[in-house]
């Protein structure tokens, strides 16, 4: 009887082991795939989906409350008649809507339904496209590499120091009582006008 319960005993413990193994590389398979599924999300823009929808909600919660100490959280917008506001209205509307940003686009229009939900403006794409293609073209280049690049386009010559600010050149002679005042920020050159 010992030699049975002994046996027993042995096939229990190996059994027990085996699930421990088991058991421990499922949860290393969990946790890697729990990290991976994390690295994902926060590649992917899941955070920025996540704070839009939250925007979303506030917006929903503000325009739909009639409480007084939310009053001043409602947005005034009052210059939607004019040209620019309305084709720079068009052309967010159109990046939001190409890169499919809903959440954003719907809580715009519930912060201002008076607006129309589509402008016309066939424009705004050949603008937004040729704007993109040279965001994207620019790239990491410094201001002074744009500086260069656009005086040896246009067939101009840099002057001796470029990158030296002065505004005395640009204002009419006798007019300027001091010739420059630094200050002590930045180093700026400024003029000061007789009065």
């Amino acid at each position: 009887m010992k030699r049975g319960s002994q046996i027993k005993n042995q096939k229990t413990s190996k059994e027990s082991t085996a699930s421990k193994s088991s058991r421990s590389s499922a949860n290393s398979t969990e946790k890697t795939l729990d990290v991976l599924t994390s690295d994902a999300i926060k590649n992917s823009g899941g955070s920025n989906v996540l704070q839009a929808e939250y925007y979303k909600e506030v917006a929903s919660a503000v325009m739909n409350s009639n409480s007084p100490s939310l009053y001043f959280a409602k947005p005034t917008i009052s210059k939607i008649q004019s040209k620019e506001w309305q084709q720079s209205y068009l052309f967010v509307i159109k990046y939001l809507k190409k890169y499919g940003m809903t959440n954003t686009l719907e809580a715009i229009q519930l912060e201002n339904p008076k607006v129309a939900k589509t402008l016309r403006g066939n424009k705004c794409q050949f603008v937004f496209d040729e704007l993109m293609g040279t965001s994207e073209d620019l790239g990491d280049r410094s201001f002074r590499y744009r500086v260069d690049s656009f005086f040896d386009e246009h067939g101009l010559q840099l002057p001796e120091n470029p990158y030296a600010f002065s505004m005395s050149d640009d204002i009419p002679d006798g007019s300027i009582q001091k010739r420059q005042q630094v200050s002590g920020r930045a180093n700026i050159v400024k003029p000061v006008l007789k009065e």
